[in-house]
């Protein structure tokens, strides 16, 4: 075991000071619990967003949500894992959130047209804990930043928006975050989700076209950054270190 740990130190041709000298006693955005950003920046995420925008059809939009929490007893969850294309996208890493990318634009109002809206919960806690809110997804997640077309937006504005949006475009990309097939053990049934959720959007936008929004990221994501780079070899030192 020990080899093949010494193995990957020196792949990534790291020391074990590496951790020692990347961690902070104070991380930005500590007021926000889980959003130190562990290295990658709001730019990066955007320069991902701009990327994914430049490989959509005109007159499409791409909708990636946040995973649902996952219920284990009673009122007991899972502990909560990000959906990961939308956390590459984001950097946000909370239930109840959603990002919508278009190349054309989504009027938001009289003044503002945003290539990227995220919608996320509005209040600044929960009971599982401390949330973005709209401030923090603007100073930690960089939505809303000049020069960035993008906005932040409560979950709520998103109900109001999407079918707006929905009925005046051509194409959507969006795969549910949902298992490609749920089964019933005592009715013996089995049912496609992500099938019964394409028929549903289907019959009721009948003009739209409905690609997988993965294919969109899949790509992107085999190619690390820098940083992301970092990240993995901060991760194979704490190994090591165990």
């Amino acid at each position: 075991m020990k080899q093949i740990y010494s193995s990957l130190i020196l792949l990534f041709f790291l020391d074990v000071s590496f951790t020692s000298s990347q961690t902070s006693v104070n991380p930005p955005f500590a007021q926000y619990g889980i959003y130190d950003l562990d290295g990658i920046k709001s730019q990066e995420y955007q320069q991902r967003r701009a990327a994914v925008i430049a490989k959509m059809d005109s007159g499409s939009i791409a909708v990636f949500r946040a995973n649902d929490p996952g219920d284990r007893n009673g009122g007991t969850d899972y502990r909560f894992r990000q959906n990961d294309n939308f956390l590459y996208l984001t950097g946000c890493n909370e239930t109840n959130s959603t990002l919508i990318l278009t190349p054309n634009g989504i009027r938001i109002d009289s003044v503002t047209i945003a290539k990227a809206v995220l919608f996320v919960n509005g209040y600044a806690k929960s009971w599982s804990g401390p949330n973005l809110g709209l401030e923090g997804a603007k100073q930690v997640l960089g939505f809303g930043a000049e020069g960035t077309k993008s906005v932040v937006l409560t979950t709520e504005k998103l109900k109001e928006l999407l079918p707006q949006i929905l009925k005046s475009i051509n194409i959507l990309y969006y795969t549910p975050s949902l298992p490609d097939i749920l089964f019933d053990p005592i009715s013996n049934a089995k049912f496609a989700a992500e099938r019964e959720v394409r028929k549903q959007l289907e019959e009721k936008y009948p003009n739209l076209v409905i690609k997988s929004s993965g294919s969109l990221v899949s790509n992107l994501r085999s190619v690390k950054s820098n940083d992301e780079l970092m990240l993995m070899q901060k991760a194979v030192v704490s190994q090591f270190e165990l």
